[in-house]
């Protein structure tokens, strides 16, 4: 399920913005965090609590320009852990339920298996077709 659907562009992201929840999960948008790895490496991670405006905010203002569609992104800024990336790496970006990172079980800290406590919500894989230079280059 995309983070956002076409039926936030409206009186949905007025609802959100009143109660602050997604009405399909119960989930806080303001509560969740972002993961990107690149090639199984994890290079960025944040929260959403951390960003400068509200979700139906930006929702509302990026609508006032462009109709979003099922699968559109809109990208904001980033955490830390920028850097390039070469043609034929694969990104993989996740979102996680919860703002900080779930706390590991008594088995994983043990070392005893028990998978992961993380609740991914949904995750999405991008191939690098070209190489995209390092801001600082």
């Amino acid at each position: 399920m995309p983070l956002v659907t076409p039926d936030q562009t409206g009186e949905r992201a007025e609802k959100e913005a009143e109660g602050g929840e997604s009405a399909d999960r119960g989930l806080d948008p303001h509560e969740l965090r972002i993961r990107l790895s690149v090639d199984g490496e994890v290079r960025q991670e944040g929260s959403t609590n951390l960003m400068l405006h509200r979700i139906p905010a930006l929702i509302e203002h990026v609508t006032k320009y462009v109709t979003l569609e099922a699968g559109d992104v809109i990208l904001t800024g980033t955490p830390e852990g920028v850097g390039p990336v070469e043609a034929g790496q694969v990104l993989e970006a996740t979102l996680l339920a919860g703002a900080e990172p779930a706390e590991p079980s008594v088995e994983q800290v043990l070392g005893l298996g028990g998978g992961s406590t993380e609740q991914v919500l949904d995750t999405f894989t991008i191939p690098v077709v070209a190489e995209i230079p390092s801001s600082d280059a």
